[in-house]
């Protein structure tokens, strides 16, 4: 059925904003991966990992053409940034240097931000160099958000290895945030964020 469509152009990325509280505007948009299978909008949780297999081959439906096509379309639309999840293979397939050669070619780099997600969909894929990586993102232009802050890999132990431009704190923590665990948490994060020098996104 993601074969399907595939072929029929049915996987796109929808567009959530990123507001500014400080100003109310839209600071970025996000292009979170959905497709339609028999007429209804299937999230990643239902097909992440049968679309991995099927985009990582190359050819017409390659990921890193994917995700570039998809840059190309919204990068007219968009008057902020652009926030792209990577997958952890994508870090050491190849995907994230070819996405890196558009954004640098196209003059894009400065508005596109890469969010490193929490779990690797491969459970056998050795991890990347993440000091290593957001090093090769930045030397482009290119901004690195660490993705779902507080659940899976995306810890503290994560957080240390690198100099991440955002942190999205995870929302079993946002959605709790009256609660004094939760509460203090994001207190924590706030006095981390001056610290290390990244912006926080709840």
């Amino acid at each position: 059925l993601l074969s399907k469509a595939l072929f029929e152009g049915k996987v796109f990325f929808h567009q959530q904003k990123i507001i500014d509280t400080r100003t109310g505007d839209t600071f970025a948009k996000e292009r979170l991966i959905r497709t339609e299978i028999d007429g209804e909008i299937r999230t990643p949780a239902a097909f992440l990992k049968t679309y991995y297999v099927l985009t990582q081959s190359g050819g017409k439906y390659s990921r890193s053409g994917l995700i570039i096509d998809h840059l190309r379309e919204a990068a007219p639309l968009n008057d902020g940034k652009i926030f792209v999840n990577l997958e952890e293979f994508d870090l050491i397939s190849g995907t994230l240097d070819l996405i890196l050669e558009y954004c640098e070619g196209a003059e894009l780099a400065e508005r596109v931000c890469f969010e490193l997600v929490e779990k690797s969909v491969f459970d056998n894929v050795s991890s990347a160099d993440i000091s290593q990586v957001v090093e090769k993102v930045h030397s482009v232009g290119c901004l690195v958000a660490l993705d779902d802050f507080g659940k899976d890999n995306s810890n503290l132990a994560r957080l240390a290895q690198a100099d991440f431009d955002f942190v999205k704190i995870d929302k079993e923590i946002t959605c709790r945030y009256r609660e004094n665990g939760a509460m203090y948490i994001m207190l924590s994060l706030k006095s981390l964020s001056n610290s290390l020098g990244f912006a926080l996104i709840a």
